[in-house]
């Protein structure tokens, strides 16, 4: 465990107002903190070790793992590690946890017996197959929109997916865990390949050699994992990053485009344009309006 400053993460900042927040994290910083709240992980993507007290665990896509309130934990060597984080104050949702003493899950979460190294057992804690990876960013996806937008009756209902989740995650139990093993080893091998040569040529073949699995299993497992194709998630990275580049360079279009992958500018201005729904240039001047104001 690294001994650097250890940054104390109260819950009257991060969420004054509400007992519950999610967040999206991609390559989450490396500062030792502490906090006085639960935060339940779901590692979306990539990989990287969790550092804690009571050691270092690898961790994956599908992992997820509770964070009690004062234990010192962070991250390091993350590769490509996206994840989400759910912070709550359980006695505040008033949630019926007793309920789900009946499951693996619960026992591995809450039990008072519980440590942090049973999330991290050599079969990866509380692992979700690609189904329930599926289903879980559903749910998440559907809090942060409920959190962002505010509605009448958002607290209720980013309440009641919190707890559709936590059912969901309860009720894991690992199903041939050798093929999902597998699976996971092979997405997790081409989705680094991706997200660090996504600015070079990269054909299906290639990728299905990485994964070492055929062009149709590996379109599989994508569909499975993300709804989207190998080629897809490489076209959505790429767009990812332009975007960015719009918004934080003055790059011209045209070299914007080559660096992500795009021989052909007017490609990547048809591509951008139908995801979302502005030309790059459109978006590059409604950012820069928006920042001036």
């Amino acid at each position: 465990m690294q001994t650097d400053p250890i940054r104390v993460l109260d819950r009257s900042e991060i969420m004054p107002d509400v007992p519950l927040r999610v967040f999206h994290f991609r390559q989450p910083n490396d500062v030792l903190h502490v906090h006085n709240f639960h935060e339940l992980v779901l590692v979306r993507r990539g990989s990287g070790i969790h550092l804690t007290e009571g050691g270092e665990f690898p961790i994956r896509r599908g992992d997820v793992f509770l964070i009690r309130p004062g234990v010192m934990h962070t991250y390091c060597n993350v590769n490509g590690l996206e994840i989400a984080n759910m912070l709550f104050i359980p006695a505040e949702l008033q949630l019926p946890l007793g309920e789900l003493a009946d499951t693996e899950g619960y026992h591995l979460l809450f039990s008072p017996g519980s440590r942090i190294r049973k999330f991290h057992s050599e079969r990866g804690g509380i692992q979700l197959t690609e189904s329930g990876m599926r289903r879980a960013e559903e749910l998440i996806g559907a809090m942060v929109l409920e959190q962002q937008r505010r509605t009448p009756g958002w607290k209720y209902f980013v309440r009641l997916h919190f707890m559709t989740l936590l059912g969901l995650v309860c009720r894991t139990c690992p199903e041939e865990p050798e093929a999902v093993e597998g699976e996971f080893e092979r997405l997790s091998r081409v989705v680094d390949y991706i997200e660090s040569h996504y600015a070079e040529p990269i054909t299906l073949e290639t990728l299905a050699a990485l994964g070492g699995c055929s062009k149709s299993t590996l379109i599989r497992l994508f569909r499975h994992a993300f709804a989207s194709t190998p080629i897809g998630y490489l076209l959505e990275f790429r767009l990812e990053h332009g975007r960015e580049q719009l918004e934080k360079s003055a790059l011209p279009i045209s070299e914007i485009a080559l660096r992500n992958g795009f021989p052909d500018s007017n490609y990547f201005t048809k591509l951008f344009h139908r995801r979302y729904g502005r030309s790059p240039r459109e978006h590059r001047r409604l950012n820069r309006a928006a920042a001036d104001r």
